[in-house]
């Protein structure tokens, strides 16, 4: 079986204007293939065949019948006519016959006034004969009137039923030559292709897509797992020191450790069963509906069927739950190891040591007391000062990801189609629908030029083709582009390699950074493009002269002569590439691409912004589904910051509790915990931002897709937007931390040693 130059969707395009119920038919054919439904497609495909088949007969059937009518109108026009010739011929008569009794009337005048015996006689006859010549005029007259009134009515019948009759016949003829068109591009353009699933672009779309989320589902899940951790490690050891008291107490009335660990560890087991059970129902409900709606605007999904993967639940069980009861296990491990007349007493804090600010006297000398404080506290507990830094780092690293991921989709289509720094500087494509060999002898371009509003143009060769090369087994779709006038080449595509302009030659090709990234090629390489020529594929051999960055798709760029040179076939254009005013309003574009779509010569036209407008809807959608990983690093920052300073606070509850005796403000005792804070804050937002910078590039090549090539720069605004929410969360914490702070008990807790 040979396969066509066109697909469906290709089909669709250029049947847009010519008839947009056939083009949405072969859109939704084109998701029957996607579906693996290539039979139903073809049913479909010779259905509408006999369908328009149909239309043309009756366009035929209504040319017939209106050239019928236009006959029938003009067989009465040449009656009337003939019969105001039969009148016409009278009246001659009768305006003979009138000067005939004239004459005679005069001679009788003659003889009257000759003959005075015959006056009376002769006045008589003659009067008899001039009024009956009279009435025989008056008859005449009326006769020729109505014949003419007549012949006038029928000739504005003729008129009027001539146009309404060329109305119809002009309708007819449209329809019949669109019929016939359209059959011809049917029959012309559509080859059976045949694909596997895999090779149809709305299934190879979906399976990319949902790939990346597979892989996307490797990455933040094991770092949320991995923070999370740390988490249950830090409060349930925080549980556990609370509880010394009552862990000595029970050990010292005989109960074992196994029975005493028992009881925390089915505590972290009950707590964890709780999380696990409402994990299940978010990760298996909420987030898969969030997730294929957002996918629902860009490829029709049946209804979502939910389904609970047993593998999935188990593996979450084991996970969520084990590292709490490990954490349970290994705390109270520690505190049991102690005697109970030691555990029944509050821990002891630990003894502050110096730290290695105080060797550098020209630093340590210019601190105050507070700071000085503030640092020997902070040093003083080092898992503390780890873990604080450690869930503050992860956290602000997952934001700067998840912004660095929204950073890069979202800069594909400014880097590709923005004004003055994007590769595609044109604004329309004209697909024309005979090819071009020369831009001044082309009727078609200077039709298309004569819009109002175009500003320039140039013809190009635009080919879809296969790319390959020998140092890879990947095999992409590319698109060979060619053209007219390469010396103004960066009118209409911008080539450039990192800032640098690419210059294109007659001694080869540029292709684009992706597809030489995919084939393993450098400069002075060789590429291979292949395409269907009728029924066989033809494979050519393209020397790589550079490489230029792009953002869609790939291409490979040739000048005519080179193309011309590898193909040994004489090039013939079939895109017209066009630029327009800088200040043209959307209701200049509508009219420009309706009065191009219209022309004869002109299968078909786009704006690049109605690219743009679609590739945003699917960015739109893409950042449903980060900004979900946005708001649950953003949660995780929250419990994090909250759950290290409460265990921060309840560790030092006494010493806190000695500072107010001694006299310190409620102000002054919430400054002395707040100073620590934003000094861990401080260093573990910045420690995540360094790490967050790999991290995004290891985000955006887990969800890299073959046609898209996106950008690993960071915006500024994204270090901003991490920064600001870790130091709001940390803000708000500290803000609920003062009030924990104004309600300790100065007496209850420096006497809870007795």
């Amino acid at each position: 079986v040979s396969q066509g130059d066109l697909d469906l969707d290709a089909m669709a395009d250029r049947l847009e204007e010519t008839n947009p119920q056939l083009a949405a038919t072969l859109k939704s054919l084109s998701n029957f293939t996607a579906q693996g439904m290539a039979a139903d497609a073809i049913v479909e495909v010779e259905q509408l065949l006999d369908q328009y088949n149909s239309e043309l007969a009756v366009a035929k059937q209504q040319k017939d019948a209106g050239q019928k009518e236009y006959d029938q109108k003009y067989a009465e026009w040449s009656e009337a006519d003939k019969k105001l010739r039969n009148a016409k011929k009278q009246l001659d008569q009768a305006e003979k016959e009138l000067k005939a009794a004239e004459k005679q009337l005069a001679d009788f005048k003659e003889k009257i006034e000759s003959s005075g015996d015959q006056l009376q006689y002769s006045t008589t006859e003659a009067n008899t004969k001039y009024m009956t010549a009279q009435a025989t005029l008056a008859l005449r007259s009326t006769q020729y009137q109505n014949i003419k009134a007549i012949i006038e009515q029928a000739e504005k019948t003729y008129s009027e039923s001539s146009e309404l009759i060329n109305a119809k016949i002009g309708v007819a003829k449209t329809e019949y030559n669109k019929g016939e068109n359209l059959l011809k591009n049917i029959n012309d353009g559509v080859g059976w292709n045949v694909y596997t699933r895999k090779d149809s672009p709305g299934y190879s779309g979906y399976g990319s897509a949902a790939e990346n989320m597979v892989r996307l589902a490797y990455i933040f899940p094991t770092f949320f797992f991995i923070v999370s951790t740390m988490m249950c490690l830090t409060t349930m050891t925080r549980m556990v020191e609370e509880e010394r008291t009552q862990l000595g107490t029970l050990k010292a009335l005989g109960y074992s450790n196994k029975m005493i660990s028992a009881k925390y560890m089915i505590y972290a087991a009950l707590a964890s069963f709780i999380g696990v059970v409402l994990g299940i129902f978010l990760g298996f409900i909420g987030i898969p509906l969030a997730i294929c709606g957002a996918w629902g605007i860009m490829y029709e999904l049946p209804s979502v069927e939910i389904t609970f993967y047993a593998i999935y639940i188990i593996l979450g069980i084991i996970i969520s739950m084990g590292s709490t009861i490990f954490a349970a296990f290994w705390a109270c491990k520690n505190e049991l190891a102690t005697v109970p007349a030691v555990l029944m007493r509050p821990k002891a804090p630990k003894a502050g040591r110096r730290v290695f600010l105080e060797n550098i006297d020209s630093i340590w000398s210019k601190l105050s007391f507070t700071s000085k404080v503030t640092v020997r506290n902070l040093f003083r507990n080092k898992k503390r000062f780890i873990v604080t830094i450690a869930g503050i780092a992860g956290c602000t690293a997952l934001l700067l990801a998840s912004f660095g991921l929204k950073d890069s989709i979202g800069g594909v289509i400014d880097n590709q189609y923005a004004k003055d720094k994007g590769v595609a500087q044109y604004d329309l494509q004209v697909v024309l629908a005979e090819g071009q060999t020369s831009y001044n002898n082309s009727s078609v371009v200077n039709a298309v030029n004569s819009v109002e509003g175009i500003d320039s143009s140039m013809l190009g060769f635009l080919k879809v083709c296969k790319g390959y090369s020998d140092r890879s087994e990947d095999e992409l779709e590319v698109d060979v582009l060619v053209l007219e006038n390469p010396a103004g080449l960066h009118n209409f595509i911008d080539l450039r390699y990192n800032g640098k302009d690419v210059p294109l030659t007659d001694e080869g090709a540029v292709i684009t950074k992706k597809f030489a990234e995919k084939t393993d090629t450098k400069i002075g390489d060789t590429v291979k493009v292949s395409w269907t020529e009728g029924s066989r594929v033809v494979e050519y051999e393209v020397v790589v002269t550079g490489i230029a960055d792009n953002y869609t798709f790939h291409y490979v760029y040739m000048t005519p002569y080179y193309y011309s040179t590898v193909t040994r076939a004489e090039l013939s254009y079939n895109y017209l590439f066009c630029k327009v005013a800088d200040d043209i309003t959307s209701e200049q574009k509508a009219h420009i691409e309706k009065t191009v779509n219209d022309m004869k010569d002109v299968n078909g036209s786009v704006f690049t912004t109605v690219v743009i407008d679609n590739f945003n809807n699917i960015v739109n959608t893409l950042n449903l589904v980060i900004m979900m990983f946005i708001i649950a690093a953003m949660g995780l920052a929250m419990v994090v910051l909250y759950n290290l300073n409460n265990i921060n606070v309840n560790e030092r509850i006494r010493e806190l509790a000695t500072l107010k005796v001694l006299g310190f403000y409620n102000g002054e005792v919430s400054a002395y915990i707040y100073r620590e804070n934003i000094f861990l804050t401080a260093i573990g937002i910045a420690l995540g931002l360094l790490l967050g910078i790999p991290l995004n590039i290891v985000v955006v090549g887990i969800v890299d897709i073959d046609t898209l090539t996106f950008s690993t720069k960071l915006e500024p605004l994204s270090f901003l937007f991490s920064v600001l929410l870790t130091a709001l969360f940390a803000i708000i914490v500290n803000v609920l931390m003062h009030f924990k702070l104004k309600k300790i008990s100065m007496v209850e807790s420096l006497k809870s040693v007795e």
